[in-house]
């Protein structure tokens, strides 16, 4: 009975560390999931339309004011021909604190044309950004490769998930017991890029949390 519970205990952890490396069942499981969060555009408004109440991202780029503008503009002359309807799934997935799926822009701004088409007035905001990752200065990604995920752009392990770094992750839930212990203990973070990107983004407590982490570096 031994010798059987410390193969089986042996097998789960090649299988664990097999799984941190590649991502195959977390791949398999959440693309599954996945498939079914989608969005079209129906005819006329959509009562059940979700809209951010919080985050800076959304703040910036007026989507937590949607409701006020529409509500303006219906109000007056202008109708909603089209708009968005969730699937029930990612309906769901947001209903319990999700944040929405969908290609996020990370400029926005006004473009007015004439009649021929030719532009009258264009405005962006950020201005200045990266239009891809290439243009980015090496000095700038290594750099915060470095501080913040330094196993995201390894290439010999290509189907590593970014969104979770195993190491970093064991050591903040290893030091929540000393947290109970001794309040105020520092502890790394076991964030990765990807998951700062939506909390910096999405999340109520996004400036809070920044100027926490540049306090505790």
């Amino acid at each position: 009975m031994g010798v059987a519970l410390a193969a089986a205990m042996a097998g789960l952890g090649v299988a664990a560390q097999e799984e941190m490396r590649s991502s195959r069942l977390q791949a398999r499981l959440l693309s599954t999931y996945a498939q079914g969060m989608s969005f079209t555009l129906g005819e006329g408004p959509n009562p059940a339309a979700r809209y951010p109440t919080q985050g800076p991202y959304n703040e910036r780029f007026g989507y937590v004011g949607l409701p006020g503008y529409l509500r303006s503009l219906t109000d007056d002359i202008y109708a909603i021909e089209q708009q968005a309807q969730l699937s029930p799934r990612l309906d769901g997935f947001m209903a319990a604190g999700g944040f929405p799926i969908y290609h996020e822009k990370t400029r926005a701004g006004l473009t007015m044309l004439d009649r021929s088409g030719t532009t009258m007035f264009s405005a962006r905001y950020p201005e200045r950004v990266f239009t891809r990752f290439e243009d980015v200065p090496p000095l700038v990604a290594d750099t915060l490769l470095f501080i913040e995920n330094r196993e995201l752009l390894r290439e010999d392990e290509p189907r590593r998930n970014p969104a979770v770094e195993w190491d970093r992750f064991a050591g903040a839930v290893l030091m929540l017991p000393v947290q109970w212990v001794k309040p105020g203990t520092r502890s790394p973070g076991g964030s990765t890029l990807a998951t700062q990107i939506e909390k910096y983004r999405h999340s109520r407590t996004a400036r809070r949390w920044a100027r926490r982490r540049s306090c505790a570096r």
